[in-house]
């Protein structure tokens, strides 16, 4: 019972740091595209042409990339409130916390590494490629991945 606990500690504290770290990939993200749409307003005010034509053009990219940052990020906040760690299963899956022969991984959004009871944990995405690799493997499992052999030791 008392590994149980301790599992689940980590996998509250690995999911508090990457809920900590898209607020601030969103916190990041409204601030820049607040300051190319500040800037570009102020390119509307200007006369010099050409010139404010594309300084405004500029800005107007630079908001908009920053947007679909702000979209994704605040996409991934949303995935990361739907984790429940105290949900396990046998097989891996979004929020399973893995230990493998070649480190240990947290199926969530892309991250870290984070350093969590002494121990180095990666966040990694189900759309990246260890990631999709991880799901549905089961504890006893073997794989290789860009040329290293991976074992999964335990999912919790």
């Amino acid at each position: 019972m008392e590994q149980e606990t301790d599992v689940l500690g980590v996998k509250r504290q690995l999911l508090g740091l990457c809920v900590q770290m898209q607020q601030d990939r969103v916190d990041h993200a409204r601030k820049a595209m607040e300051d190319a749409q500040q800037s570009a307003n102020q390119e509307e005010r200007s006369t010099a042409g050409d010139k404010y034509d594309t300084s405004r053009a500029m800005s107007h990219n630079v908001r908009d990339m920053n947007a679909r940052q702000l979209q994704e990020a605040l996409r991934e906040l949303a995935l990361l409130g739907q984790l429940n760690p105290a949900v396990t299963a046998a097989e891996v899956r979004l929020g399973s916390l893995v230990l493998t022969s070649a480190g240990n991984y947290f199926v969530a959004v892309s991250g870290g590494p984070f350093t969590v009871a002494g121990q180095t944990y990666y966040a990694v995405s189900t759309a990246a490629p260890l990631g999709r690799e991880l799901l549905g493997k089961k504890a006893g499992d073997t794989f290789p991945f860009r040329g290293k052999p991976f074992r999964i030791q335990q999912i919790c």
